[in-house]
């Protein structure tokens, strides 16, 4: 988690995690910089983690395995 926006959560005691797709060599090379825009999106791997967050709000709220 560091290094993501969530961490200024944690920091406060606040439970929070991030997401990120990540390339062969384990980075976001766009992530907060000039190129940190819409054109660089890939919409198959966002579907996949709306898939993933879904499933997982699920499992939380009701107790069961996706």
């Amino acid at each position: 988690m560091a290094f993501t926006d969530a961490m200024a959560f944690a920091r406060k005691g606040i439970q929070a995690t991030s997401l990120m797709a990540l390339d062969d060599r384990g980075i976001v090379d766009t992530y907060h910089s000039e190129r940190d825009v819409p054109a660089h999106l890939d919409y198959g791997i966002m579907f996949d983690a709306y898939r993933l967050c879904t499933a997982f709000l699920k499992y939380i709220d009701e107790g069961t395995e996706p």
